[in-house]
């Protein structure tokens, strides 16, 4: 396996977060376009079988990256500046990859002056009466958040990918359709319209020979062979079906319990690739849906957990 970095600029706003489910989801549904049922089924059958032909990241900003839930080293604290700086640290979201490698190989880091990097903006809309089809008397109005890349200082989102060289080139295509679709909520209005700057090999994550945890990069559920000692936090997913299952009586899928990207678990096991796994039967009116529940790792070193 190969590891790569895709440069994703997109081209507006967009209203759904780049976390490695959906992406993984969007892609399928893209496969499905170009080589119809019978492969996409094939393609799944690789997944379920832990034989992933590609694993992907969540999209970040610029060369940013999730901060680890790891615990700083041990040692001799004599200053307010140094209690301040382990604080500012442990709220960030985000760290470089100069921080984030000095945190992934066990040694001390010290936080860095992030520009914020994503801007949010609240957009009113009519309400269109279902009856009438257009807007009703009354004039009601609804809100929607809408996220911005500050592309004052980031001019793309990152997505890293553990992938097999033959699918190298696929890949990349297959993020281009999605990228003239759009990801995510509204994508037939325009919403997670992107453009693909590149795809190129990526070697900031170097092999850890001592290597006794792993640092998620996207949303992870676990299969039963996965470590379960680690620091980490959770959510519930509450997905719905995309594309012509969005039509459905029911589109909803079921809630999912998933850790997020920068969460540790440790193992002595060999190193991998991923973790997580598929998910089947996860939609009551379509038991032939999936749900990406597996996510690139990076190896670590840090304390064991008490």
């Amino acid at each position: 396996m190969k590891t790569v970095r895709l440069k994703l600029n997109p081209l507006g706003s967009y209203l759904t977060n780049w976390s490695s489910d959906t992406i993984t989801g969007a892609l399928l549904w893209a496969y499905y376009r170009r080589f119809g049922t019978e492969a996409l089924g094939q393609l799944i059958s690789a997944f379920l079988k832990n034989e992933p032909p590609f694993v992907l990241s969540s999209g970040f900003p610029g060369d940013l990256l999730p901060r680890p839930f790891i615990p700083q080293p041990a040692q001799q604290i004599s200053t307010l500046r140094q209690i301040e700086e382990g604080k500012k640290l442990k709220k960030s979201q985000w760290v470089t990859l100069n921080v984030f490698n000095n945190l992934r190989q066990g040694q001390p880091a010290k936080p860095e002056e992030i520009t914020k990097p994503l801007q949010t903006e609240v957009v009113l809309h009519n309400q269109v009466s279902r009856i009438s089809g257009s807007t009703s008397e009354g004039g009601e109005l609804y809100t929607v958040e809408e996220q911005f890349l500050n592309i004052k200082c980031y001019q793309y989102i990152s997505i890293y990918a553990y992938i097999h060289p033959d699918w190298e080139e696929l890949l990349g295509e297959l993020f281009a359709d999605l990228g003239r679709t759009g990801l995510g909520a509204r994508a037939s209005t325009g919403k997670g319209v992107f453009l693909v700057e590149e795809t190129a090999g990526f070697p900031g994550f170097a092999d850890l020979p001592d290597a006794n945890s792993y640092i998620l990069l996207g949303n992870v559920t676990p299969s039963v062979t996965d470590p379960a000692s680690g620091y980490y936090k959770l959510i519930i997913k509450r997905g719905r079906l995309g594309e012509e299952y969005a039509k459905l009586p029911n589109p909803f899928k079921k809630p999912l319990i998933m850790l997020v990207a920068g969460s540790v678990l440790y193992s002595s096991s060999q190193h991998t690739k991923w973790l997580g796994r598929f998910i089947e039967d996860i939609a009551p009116d379509a038991p032939q849906a999936v749900h990406c529940g597996m996510a690139m790792v990076v190896p670590a070193c840090s304390n064991q957990p008490a």
